[in-house]
């Protein structure tokens, strides 16, 4: 997976099988929503990292879309889902970039 940018974060996803459920930067919460809805599911870690500033519209080529604080320059959360990101950008403090896991 191709991905750019500035330092990696670690973020947690609940995982069903190899499929990403939800990531998160919190474990407690991710492991929460793990025993109270989807007991059969796996925590794990990642590294991510952005990559390009995406337009409205633009997709991702990992299928991951990072959510950006335009002041700070700090990652607010990760969408599978290019509609929802763009939907929490629309204040104007913040953007969608490219974002890749390393691993």
């Amino acid at each position: 997976m191709k991905c750019y940018g500035c330092a990696p974060d670690k973020v947690y996803a609940l995982c069903e099988g190899s499929k990403v459920i939800r990531f998160s930067f919190s474990h407690s919460l991710l492991s929460y929503l793990r025993r109270r809805y989807r007991p059969g599911c796996e925590l794990r870690r990642f590294t991510v990292r952005t990559g390009r500033e995406l337009l409205p519209g633009q997709c991702s080529s990992t299928g991951l879309y990072a959510i950006m604080d335009r002041r700070k320059g700090k990652m607010l959360r990760i969408h599978v889902n290019r509609v929802l990101a763009e939907e929490l950008t629309r204040c104007g403090s913040r953007y969608v970039v490219e974002c890749g896991v390393l691993r």
